[in-house]
């Protein structure tokens, strides 16, 4: 059963139009918030430590700009309600983090959406503004890493034909793939972007 947002905003709070866009600069303050909400409510479905979590509530302002200033290799996007982030989804260029010969493989992480505002196709639709952008830069490959349990991200991933990877993690996670040359995939995307 999908929880409809407009159960759970405060009195006299309306439901704006939902919007998913990638993430500037200039937005790093909203990227800071709804990633700390994310950490702090769903840590354990984002795959992060406790001292990985640490260290993210304690980076400085700084830090968090020069995330978002380097799309090329750290793309964030941000789903909104008015004013207020209310989602986001990190890639990361994998052949600048972990394959210096693989520049054109990317690694979808971190989706989060706030509980209120969850069954709206909010992380489908970040996931094809991800793949759109990552399409745009060249790549051809991404990776999705996945905690088993994971009942929104992998009918998600599904979606655009992401498959699992035989190889396992551990026995509670796994990688999905996706090659972002499968002629249909724009077709995919557009859909989901298009669709109110």
């Amino acid at each position: 059963m999908h929880e409809n947002p407009s159960d759970h905003l405060k009195p006299n709070q309306e439901q704006l139009a939902l919007r998913v866009e990638v993430a500037t600069p200039r937005d790093w303050q909203a990227y800071k918030k709804i990633r700390l909400h994310a950490i702090r409510t769903d840590a354990e479905m984002l795959g992060i430590s406790m001292r990985d979590a640490r260290g993210e509530v304690m980076r400085g302002d700084e830090e968090w700009k020069r995330i978002l200033a380097r799309p090329d290799y750290h793309l964030v996007v941000l789903s909104w309600n008015g004013n207020e982030p209310v989602g986001m989804g990190v890639a990361v260029n994998n052949g600048i983090f972990y394959y210096p010969n693989d520049k054109n493989t990317w690694e979808l992480g971190s989706d989060y959406v706030r509980k209120e505002f969850r069954g709206q196709n909010l992380q489908r639709k970040m996931i094809a503004f991800r793949l759109k952008e990552i399409i745009n830069q060249g790549g051809t490959k991404v990776l999705f890493h996945v905690l088993a349990n994971n009942r929104w991200s992998i009918p998600n991933a599904e979606h655009f034909g992401f498959s699992k990877m035989k190889e396992r993690l551990g026995d509670k996670d796994y990688f999905m793939q996706l090659d972002l040359t499968d002629p249909l995939l724009k077709e995919k995307i557009n859909a989901v972007l298009d669709a109110g």
